[in-house]
């Protein structure tokens, strides 16, 4: 397993939530994660949310926990 640094998490996820059409304030609601916290996480100020977050984060875009940790590595490769 690698490190993904906070930024590559936080470019990733503002990129899925443009393509999908959504906002930070949508994401927080659908989580029930404070707005703060998300903004934290797509600024890229959190290097390590835990996998509970990323689920929950990954199931109101409507994808799976592996579909969007496959964005964020692939992200990271280019």
């Amino acid at each position: 397993m690698c490190e993904i640094s906070g930024r590559i998490i936080g470019k990733t996820l503002k990129r899925l939530i443009m393509e999908k059409r959504m906002t930070q304030g949508e994401i927080s609601r659908a989580t029930k994660i404070k707005r703060s916290y998300v903004s934290h996480i797509f600024c890229g100020y959190v290097s390590n949310p835990r996998l509970d977050t990323i689920y929950k984060i990954a199931n109101s875009m409507g994808m799976t926990t592996t579909e969007l940790i496959n964005e964020i590595e692939n992200h990271q490769k280019k």
